[in-house]
């Protein structure tokens, strides 16, 4: 009876094969993460600029509800500012009698 020697050439290239794609999916998840951090970057500059933007808006926006101004060349429609208006309205609602509903229960 003879015996055969085991191949050990036919199990070289599975283990270099698989050293290979060992570090090919290394050097894959390392470009992901170096790209998601430079997204992010990205992102928080993306991020810092709509919040500039809205600070501005909200300056704006509190001086238009804090000032008065014509709405219109006629001068027929004005802005008044916030505070006069809930006086107005207060004033208004104070003045209007009160009925009974004529809501039927």
């Amino acid at each position: 009876m003879s015996t055969t020697a085991p191949n050990r050439k036919s199990a070289l290239p599975i283990v270099v094969f698989t050293l290979v794609a060992f570090l090919l999916g290394i050097l894959g998840v390392r470009y992901l993460v170096f790209l998601q951090r430079d997204q992010s970057t990205v992102e928080m500059q993306r991020a810092s600029v709509r919040l500039e933007t809205r600070q501005k808006l909200d300056a704006q926006d509190a001086v238009r509800l804090q000032t008065g101004a014509w709405l219109d060349e006629d001068r027929t429609t004005a802005r008044i500012p916030i505070d006069r208006a809930m006086e107005l309205m207060v004033t208004k609602l104070q003045l209007k009698p009160v009925a009974a509903s004529s809501v039927a229960v």
